[in-house]
């Protein structure tokens, strides 16, 4: 118990770490402790081998083999809380904020100009950077702590008794199954998240820009309809009322009924005064 929530306190740390610090200066820090603590292991490792290696060699095996398998086994079940807990942060606040920034403001052009290729090229490339940025830091920096952690208690458990070979295979499986663990959980967390939101806010927007459009034309196309109509019938009146006023016979009966001057209004009528 001791060792495994020292193993989750590691954890946390180094992925606490991760999002305050640049990958570069956690990669390095890393790199310099696990160099000092390789150094100083190998020194007393190689002292106590040179004396009792031919002795204890296939005891070793047997209690690597059952320690490599407890301690994945405890390693798989904290590294996928572990894991669901640091996505779920990274997607709430990172995600979050890269969707309503960058999708906000690409939206508008997307719409009215090249919509469906610019919206492909920019999700692909934001899932592609999060996702790969996520998973590479994240999985370096879990992969260097269970290492280091592991390495500690299988040298205080043994007595100092491994060997080069021993040592090479306990860390190729502890990293192979951790790095697969890690990163199906970190693809499939992210992906998904990303997916969902950018899906809602692209048809958000394409809804609005395709309903205002769409109004947009039907109100111009009924404006210019009526306009067409009213225009044409207006015409048709006045033709319809000249050619009455033309008629001069017509004009004068209806001029004389009223005792008014035909040949005057005829006249003004005509040239339109």
């Amino acid at each position: 118990m001791v060792v495994l929530v020292r193993l989750i306190l590691a954890v946390a740390l180094v992925s606490f770490l991760l999002v305050l610090m640049p990958a570069a200066i956690v990669a390095a820090t890393v790199m310099a402790a696990m160099a000092r603590v390789a150094a100083a292991v190998v020194t007393t490792v190689v002292t106590a081998i040179a004396r009792v290696a031919t002795a204890i060699v296939t005891t070793v095996a047997r209690v690597a083999a059952a320690a490599v398998t407890s301690v994945v086994t405890a390693i798989a079940r904290v590294a996928t809380a572990v894991v669901a807990a640091i996505v779920s942060a990274i997607v709430t606040t990172v995600v979050a904020a890269i969707v309503t920034t960058v999708v906000a403001a690409i939206a508008a052009a997307v719409v009215t100009t090249v919509a469906a290729a610019v919206v492909t090229t920019v999700v692909a490339a934001v899932v592609t950077t999060v996702v790969a940025a996520i998973a590479a830091a994240v999985v370096t920096a879990i992969a260097a702590a269970v290492a280091t952690t592991v390495t500690a208690a299988i040298t205080a458990t043994v007595t100092a008794a491994i060997t080069t070979t021993v040592t090479a295979t306990i860390t190729t499986t502890v990293t192979a199954a951790i790095t697969t663990t890690v990163t199906a959980a970190i693809t499939t967390t992210v992906t998904a998240a990303i997916t969902a939101t950018v899906a809602a806010a692209i048809t958000t927007t394409v809804t609005a820009a395709i309903t205002a459009t769409v109004t947009a034309a039907i109100a111009t196309a009924i404006t210019a309809a009526i306009a067409t109509t009213v225009t044409a019938a207006i015409a048709t009146t006045v033709t319809a009322a000249v050619a009455i006023i033309a008629d001069r016979p017509l004009t004068t009966m209806i001029v004389q009924s009223l005792d008014i001057d035909a040949d005057e209004i005829i006249e003004k009528t005509i040239d339109g005064s």
